[in-house]
């Protein structure tokens, strides 16, 4: 099911688009209108209301990807709707660049590996012949062309920089990274992070553009901030209800996010 969309109106807009293919930035201009509201009501009555600060879902900020150092735990949350959790999620996390697919991607862009070398690769080899679907691929032909895709990405944003999704939805020379998400706003396909009680940057989601972004040393990149832990947020409350925004001392982007 699409984003909020129950199954039926979902099914009928499919068959608009199959019928009526003109239709189709029509139906995408109208669904993307819907999920934006529908993702800001829903985290506001989630979370927002409880909050000084405001509980943006959609909001990107600037950072640096080499200061998004961790990776999420529990991947199987809403990663669209922003929320404040407290607990020990954001604790004993894996190392981003400890992961597997970034050692490939290193291997191949940086010592000119071949993909079919590299451990991450492999696995996935595994899987399909395991009987098993991975990002849509069902054979190693599928998996080839979407690593293909990931050359194609890397060659894009050495050339070009880094573009945010809307900027490549509007560039006819420019490559978007290919996924599944493409009638889905842009601001809900950048990559996408956590914070944790003290302020760390902890990856969620968009992990290929983060790999290649870290590789080449990009300065900075837009991010969208899905949960923040309850003691981050209550040190953004505190700031917001002392009105004491000028004071802040710090370059965390969430942070300067709230004087701009």
């Amino acid at each position: 099911m699409a984003l909020g969309i129950p199954d039926a109106v979902e099914k009928i807009g499919q068959a608009a688009l199959s019928q009526f293919p003109k239709t189709r930035s029509v139906l995408v201009h109208t669904y993307r209108r819907y999920v934006r509201t529908y993702v800001r009501l829903a985290t506001w009555l989630k979370c927002g209301k409880d909050h000084a600060a405001p509980v943006e879902p959609l909001n990107l900020v600037l950072v640096s990807p080499n200061d998004i150092k961790y990776a999420a735990k529990d991947r199987s949350k809403n990663k669209y709707l922003s929320n404040v959790m407290d607990g020990n999620w954001d604790c004993q996390l894996k190392l981003f660049e400890s992961r597997s697919i970034f050692d490939a991607f290193v291997s191949h862009f940086n010592k000119d590996i071949v993909w079919e070398q590299t451990n991450y690769y492999q696995s996935i080899i595994n899987q399909i012949n395991n009987g098993n679907v991975w990002k849509g691929c069902r054979t190693e032909d599928d998996v080839q062309s979407r690593f293909d895709s990931y050359d194609r990405l890397y060659k894009s944003m050495k050339k070009n920089g880094y573009k945010t999704q809307q900027e490549l939805e509007k560039s006819t020379e420019l490559i978007s990274e290919v996924h599944e998400l493409q009638a889905h706003p842009p601001e809900l396909r950048e990559v996408t992070i956590d914070i944790g009680r003290d302020g760390e940057l902890i990856w969620f989601w968009g992990q290929h553009r983060l790999c290649i972004a870290k590789i080449l040393d990009i300065d900075r990149i837009p991010v969208r901030i899905r949960v923040r832990h309850l003691e981050w947020q209550h040190r953004k409350n505190k700031l917001v209800k002392t009105n004491n925004l000028e004071s802040i001392e710090t370059d965390h982007p969430d942070l300067l996010a709230l004087s701009q």
